[in-house]
């Protein structure tokens, strides 16, 4: 069973902690931050749950210590504040905490962010047992060349053997690998990393490593290489996995978990190393796409909590806003404060049937619609909205594309994008919106959580500004907006919502200067292969 370490210094928010997961985790408690240091390293938890403010050492301190501590860092810290402030989420954030809960606390959302950090805690668990597994083979075969080349008399044949027995490793291996010597000259390439790097093994041998990898990977790699001086030339140099940037030959950026070992001497002066590796880009984006839902449900959870209260105080603000206007009608300055009053309420509402509609789960009108008859029945009102130095180009699919959806939905979600579109382009470009049917791979399934079936591609495609890594790390947050006091920050969160409502997904692929793709996935009606839902597991029982 999972362990939780609570560091508060109100038993009152602690007894509630307490009571909300005690049935699913061995807890331990604290009141201060000398106490959570021992209890921290005595019971070593799998997650903590910090308050910032305390007496004596805060949290931010504790999180210091516990991210320098060699065997507490890895530990995820969730901070709990009753304080609002962006500046000191900042902070913790960058401290080395994986989130930050605000209080009064909600369960749904304690209970989400925990089962989500303990499960992203339990996935690093198991890529790390991996690394160490293979580690483990390396030293076993390490063992077994050196075993060979112990007798010198037979030693050319020996070296034969090896070199064969390499090359077998290195087509048939899983793992893309590639050896270099100690210059970083690449000196073979497996078919597998052919296929992760899209490279011939032709186009790269003789090239200097560089190829494969950013700037920064590339000093890194050598500076590994050059280090690399083992008392005898027989050893077998191990390096555990790192993580590094890689090159496509597209020039596509990516993700890659290597290993680096050195071989043996084959006679000759010059060192030569194996390097293993494996391509992260699919669970990277798993892990994405995962924290992204996570926070997204917690969002669904707040909203639909507090917008019906928040709607019954604006209802209240707006009656008496409303009868005193009629009270002071023939005092134009009464009368002008009222209407400042009336007008504020009224963009209140609105604001708050935005959130609304992001609690949803469902929509109460989704229908079948044909999504190429309801691109049409815009496409005035979207030519109306693009500046005139704006070309939009419309190609949908000769099929019908049929779909169950709320089509006022839709039609908000396509205006949202389209704005944003038009304002990334201030000096003109094109926009182009076009349709097909497809069925994803089962790569797309998996990251994008989608069933088995045909899927209808709704691509929209503009030529502006594009968006950097950060940018888009948080483009479908609520409230974030790069339009300053002139957005919300709700209009893509609407158009994540709406794709999760309508059983679909939405991807981008944007870079600056670029321009920016969106790929929204709609379930072809009829189409999708249903697969039996696992059975929902039994609430706990309430403590008595």
């Amino acid at each position: 069973m999972p362990s939780i370490l609570i560091v508060d210094d109100e038993r009152f928010h602690t007894d509630i902690l307490i009571n909300l997961l005690k049935n699913n985790y061995q807890l331990f408690s604290s009141t201060n931050g000398k106490e959570a240091k021992e209890k921290a390293e005595r019971h070593q938890p799998d997650l903590i749950l910090l308050d910032i403010s305390m007496p004596g050492i805060n949290g931010f301190d504790l999180c210091i210590w516990l991210k320098e501590h060699p065997l507490l860092c890895d530990i995820p810290v969730i901070f709990l504040t009753g304080k609002n402030s962006i500046e000191d989420e900042i902070k913790g954030l960058e401290l080395g905490a994986v989130d930050y809960i605000t209080k009064p606390l909600s369960p749904p959302i304690v209970k989400a962010r925990v089962r989500t950090h303990l499960a992203l805690k339990e996935a690093h668990r198991k890529e790390q047992q991996r690394a160490d597994s293979l580690d483990e083979i390396v030293t076993q075969r390490t063992q077994e060349l050196l075993k060979e080349i112990e007798d010198r008399k037979i030693i050319e044949q020996t070296l034969r053997r090896q070199e064969s027995e390499l090359r077998m490793i290195l087509d048939n291996a899983l793992a893309g690998m590639f050896s270099t010597d100690e210059n970083g000259i690449i000196l073979s390439f497996n078919p597998a990393a052919e296929k992760i790097f899209a490279y011939s093994e032709n186009e790269v041998i003789g090239q200097k490593v560089g190829i494969l990898f950013t700037e920064t990977s590339s000093q890194n790699y050598m500076r590994d290489v050059k280090q690399c001086v083992p008392k005898e030339r027989s050893e077998l140099f191990e390096r555990s996995g790192m993580e590094v940037m890689a090159i496509r030959k597209n020039n596509e950026p990516f993700p890659l978990q290597i290993l680096v070992a050195e071989l043996p001497s084959n006679g000759s002066s010059h060192q030569r190393f194996i390097s293993s590796f494996f391509d992260l880009s699919f669970q990277k984006q798993q892990e994405r796409q995962l924290f992204q839902f996570s926070k997204m449900e917690s969002l669904s959870a707040l909203a639909g909590g507090i917008i019906h209260d928040y709607n019954n105080m604006l209802a209240v603000i707006l009656g008496y806003a409303e009868l005193l206007q009629m009270k002071v009608k023939h005092d134009p300055v009464l009368f002008n404060y009222a209407d400042t009053i009336v007008k504020s309420a009224e963009r209140g509402s609105t604001l708050s049937k935005k959130l609304l509609s992001i609690s949803q789960r469902d929509s109460s009108d989704k229908n079948q619609h044909d999504i190429n008859h309801l691109v049409v029945d815009i496409q005035q009102i979207l030519e109306n909205l693009l500046d005139v130095d704006i070309q939009l180009d419309v190609q949908l699919a000769p099929t019908s594309c049929q779909t169950q959806l709320d089509a006022g939905d839709f039609n908000d979600a396509l205006l949202n994008l389209c704005t944003n579109a038009k304002y990334a382009m201030p000096k003109g470009g094109s926009l182009s919106i076009s349709s097909k049917i497809l069925e994803p791979s089962n790569e797309e399934k998996q990251i994008l959580q989608l069933q088995k079936g045909d899927y209808i591609l709704l691509s929209i495609t503009d030529t502006g500004t594009g968006m950097n890594e950060e940018v888009l790390a948080k483009l479908f947050d609520p409230f974030y907006t790069t339009k300053g006091k002139d957005g919300t920050g709700l209009g893509m969160t609407q158009v994540y919502n709406f794709m999760q409502r309508s059983h679909g997904a939405i991807t981008v692929d944007s870079s600056p200067g670029k321009g920016s793709s969106f790929y929204l996935y709609f379930p072809l009606a009829g189409a999708l292969v249903s697969e039996p839902e696992p059975e929902p597991e039994p609430e706990p029982e309430p403590a008595a």
